[in-house]
Parts: structure tokens; C-alpha cells; sequence
């Protein structure tokens, strides 16, 4: 996959590994510009990306414009 997109509550620990790691796992392994896209649905300070991560975009709260925010951040226009 080159994009995985999450839609969240924020919940941030769920499973034997962070979501975050996961990513940096199949990245070592599979495809190392794998993207990662988060949209949360409600308002908390917790997140499921590293905020260091070029290649995760972390996005508050969900309206018309976010699809296309999403298409253009996974082919690396934004």
C-alpha cells in the first residue's frame, strides 16, 4: 500500500503495537514512502502519528474539503 488512511477517536493504545510503529515496521519492510493519513473525530491532545513524520498528515475533525486534502497529500502535492 502507499497510503493508509485512519479515522479515529483518538483512542491511541489498541493491540500489541502503536500504530505509528506499524508504520515504521511496513515501511523497513514493504515500501519506505508509505504515507499515513489520520483524521480524528473529536478534539483530544492525543495523536496515533509521529509528529516528526514528513510522510503523516494528522487532520481535526472531518468536512467536504478534507477528501480532497487527502488525495492531494497522498500523491505528495502537498
Amino acid at each position: 500500500f502507499d497510503v493508509f488512511v485512519i479515522l479515529t477517536d483518538n483512542e491511541t493504545w489498541y493491540g500489541s503495537i502503536h500504530p505509528h510503529q506499524a508504520l515504521r515496521e511496513y515501511r523497513e519492510k514493504v515500501n519506505p514512502q508509505a504515507r499515513l493519513v489520520v483524521v480524528s473525530m473529536t478534539g483530544t491532545l492525543n495523536s496515533i502519528t509521529d509528529p516528526a513524520d514528513p510522510l503523516s498528515l494528522e487532520v481535526s475533525g472531518f468536512d467536504s474539503a478534507v477528501p480532497q486534502v487527502i488525495a492531494d497529500f497522498a500523491r505528495g502535492d502537498l
